[in-house]
């Protein structure tokens, strides 16, 4: 896959004019998500979410991402939700042993990332069973 990042929506739309796939997850608003490049997960910082479709939308944005020449993830401020489904994303792809280890690394990187206990909590759970899963079908 091309690269990732991470940010607000309000860089979203130069994103996509720049050839990017996108990925959104503000419930507050979307942007380009109705394009052929790009998918919407609506997360809402705090809440847990349903672990089925948490999965389902790391599927998704890991075949987006593998099909684009970048991907990048929003939500409003580009610093928890989006942080937080990078690290999940950077562990399925493998970048990463585990989903602390790649959490910390979007940490270190984008040193903004806010510590909002939930969707994290949820992404980590989504993102450790999918590993568990690939690993016994290994």
């Amino acid at each position: 896959p091309g690269p990732l990042t991470v940010g607000p929506a309000s860089k979203a739309p130069d994103m996509i004019w720049a050839g990017w796939s996108v990925c959104g997850l503000c419930i507050e608003c979307y942007v380009g998500t109705n394009m052929r490049r790009g998918m919407y997960c609506p997360l809402s910082d705090g809440v847990g979410c349903d672990q089925e479709s948490l999965k389902a939308a790391l599927h998704a944005a890991m075949e987006l991402w593998k099909e684009s020449q970048g991907l990048y993830v929003y939500c409003m401020g580009g610093r928890s939700r989006s942080t937080s489904f990078a690290a999940g994303l950077l562990t399925l792809a493998g970048h990463f042993t585990s989903y602390d280890e790649a959490f910390n690394h979007v940490a270190k990187t984008h040193p903004s990332t806010g510590s909002m206990p939930e969707p994290r909590g949820s992404i980590k759970a989504a993102t450790e069973a999918m590993l568990a899963k690939t690993q016994v079908a290994a």
